[in-house]
């Protein structure tokens, strides 16, 4: 029997009777004109084929708890978008979007509330000592640090107002804890919960990441006491090496793949010599890769060899006062080269867009926190850093900015994920880089 597609302004309409090609376009998918108009102001048109394998998975749609992993820079977000978008419209409920950083949170609520601005979804952050005034009452979209996530949770389950939220979603699920996220056993439930009801405030970055086991144990722990309480969970991760045991206990749908938009090859620099990984062979000498006079380390060979064959770079540090230091001594070799008169001097400045880097300049002075001295410095030269410290006005225009700052300089922790646009990507470690490069 031939089946027909319904007519319906729900957020994910029956899409099963579309084909392949149809089901990729964003339009298919009954979501509000605003929202389709923003995704293509971003230039998305489309989802990946595995988006859509997974989003059609059985029972997603519906409600039923997913854990799935992607690399970086497959489009992670774009599901649980759908899935938000979903519980907001079509079941009138809240969402609750947990992250690992500060940061990042407030990266995620800028940008959400860019795309939804059109729509009428109040998208907010509980992050450090900030919390919206009036609490959850007059916000659809959650997005809150681990910490912030449980207190939510807690407060809601105290004025049994859990009813009201229908999706929770965690990214970086990995991160949670050392070896993976804490999963109780379902004999010692009451007993956990019991426990973790209180405030979780004074805890260590190694306890903080048990946090969120626990607050998806209270979750199971309520929908088992009461089964008005239907709450979709989501944990999203581009690495988790309990996947099997994480999905069986959440009862959910197990997604993975191993799509990237981008291919990625990998290098590990020992001694100024690069090896293909995992083979560690083919390896090569960096300094013969050009002659980039000034330059005795593998990093600034590795970032100024990108740079001459017009590619973009980003280098995670494990500190924030690495990440500014490692900035600046880039730019300062940036300098050195550019005022000479080589070949690489020539192409250097023929790269730097002067007038470009005027400008973001002048609106890095305008900033409500004013010029930052050593930002000042690196971008003047083409290189830009980000960390958790850096005042949000000056990270938006950073990660606006990557055309004209080809090389960007941030704390490995807190990096945002979409700016893993930038195809070279250097690990700056001690004794070392561990380069991975795409030339297309």
């Amino acid at each position: 029997m031939e089946k027909h597609c319904t007519q319906s302004n729900n957020i994910t309409r029956d899409v099963s009777c579309l084909n392949t090609q149809q089901k990729l376009s964003l339009d298919s998918w009954g979501l509000p004109g605003p929202v389709v108009e923003a995704y293509a102001d971003k230039g998305i048109h489309q989802m990946f084929p595995w988006q859509i394998e997974c989003l059609t998975k059985e029972g997603v749609l519906e409600g039923k708890n997913l854990v799935y992993t992607a690399p970086t820079s497959a489009g992670k977000t774009m599901v649980a978008e759908i899935l938000m978008m979903k519980t907001v419209l079509e079941r009138k409920k809240k969402v609750l979007f947990i992250l690992p950083f500060v940061s990042v949170v407030r990266e995620k609520v800028h940008y959400f509330q860019k795309l939804y601005k059109g729509v009428g979804i109040k998208v907010d952050g509980w992050m450090g000592s900030y919390s919206p005034p009036g609490g959850s009452k007059m916000v659809n979209v959650m997005i809150a640090t681990i910490e912030k996530a449980n207190n939510i949770i807690n407060r809601l389950i105290e004025e049994n107002k859990l009813d009201r939220l229908g999706c929770v979603i965690v990214d970086e699920i990995h991160m949670r804890s050392g070896q993976g996220i804490m999963i109780p056993h379902n004999k010692v439930l009451h007993l956990v919960v019991n426990y973790s009801i209180t405030k979780l405030n004074n805890t260590s970055k190694q306890e903080k990441y048990k946090i969120i086991g626990v607050t998806l144990t209270k979750l199971k722990y309520m929908h088992h006491r009461n089964k008005n309480i239907q709450i979709q969970v989501v944990g999203m991760s581009a690495t988790l090496p309990n996947l099997n045991v994480l999905a069986h206990w959440l009862d959910a749908v197990l997604y993975f793949t191993t799509f990237r938009p981008i291919p990625l090859r990998e290098h590990l620099v020992i001694n100024s010599v690069a090896y293909a990984l995992p083979s560690m062979s083919d390896g090569f000498n960096l300094k013969t890769l050009r002659d980039l006079e000034g330059c005795n380390e593998d990093v600034m060979y590795l970032c100024l060899d990108s740079i001459l064959n017009s590619h973009s770079v980003l280098i995670f540090c494990p500190s924030k006062n690495w990440c500014e230091t490692l900035a600046n001594k880039i730019s300062a070799v940036i300098k050195k080269i550019g005022m000479s008169n080589t070949d690489t001097a020539h192409k250097i400045r023929s790269i730097l867009d002067t007038a470009a880097l005027s400008d973001i300049l002048l609106q890095l002075s305008q900033c409500p926190a004013g010029m930052d001295a050593a930002l000042k410095r690196s971008v003047s030269f083409g290189v830009g850093f980000h960390h958790a410290a850096l005042q949000l006005t000056r990270e938006t225009l950073l990660k606006e900015s990557t055309d004209t700052v080809p090389l960007i300089v941030g704390y490995v922790d807190v990096i945002p994920s979409d700016m893993f646009r930038v195809f070279t990507v250097v690990l700056a470690i001690r004794g070392g880089a561990m380069n991975s490069r795409n030339q297309g």
